[in-house]
């Protein structure tokens, strides 16, 4: 009868434990999770993503650019990320024009920019159109 008492005795002091209930748990599991982007909107038809933290260089940044962004980007790069403030100091502008694969497989398609900054505010970058997301063809 002794070890009923002490067992029943154990268990009631393991309830008083600090932890989370089953209340809790269910609770938790119920809220939504935030989202987790990165992206930012510069304005309209233009996002940006931030990829770097205080003093640590390369700066680089990728940018979700429309085609009429894209064609104001690609008139004066270094006017464009200034203007958008796009890195902490201003940029530079490119020694040469930034490498573009190709342009967009759709009338209305986006264009992604790859922007690398370093500590002499000299800017490196490369474009990549969006994906067409068609199917291709097998020869």
């Amino acid at each position: 009868m002794k070890w009923i008492t002490m067992f029943a005795l154990s268990m009631c002091s393991l309830l008083l434990l600090p932890g989370e209930s089953f209340a809790q748990a269910a609770e938790a599991q119920k809220t939504p999770a935030k989202p987790t982007t990165k992206w930012k909107t510069l304005g309209d038809g233009a996002r940006i993503q931030r990829l770097w933290t205080d003093d640590e260089y390369p700066e680089v940044a990728v940018l979700e650019l429309s085609d009429g962004e894209y064609k104001e980007f690609i008139q004066d790069v270094a006017s464009y990320l200034n203007k958008n403030k796009v890195f902490p100091k201003p940029v530079n502008s490119p020694a040469g024009p930034c490498a573009a694969v190709a342009a967009p497989n759709k009338d209305d398609g986006k264009w992604f920019i790859v922007i690398s900054h370093d500590r002499t505010s000299n800017i490196y970058c490369g474009v990549i159109p969006e994906p067409s997301g068609k199917a291709k063809e097998k020869h």
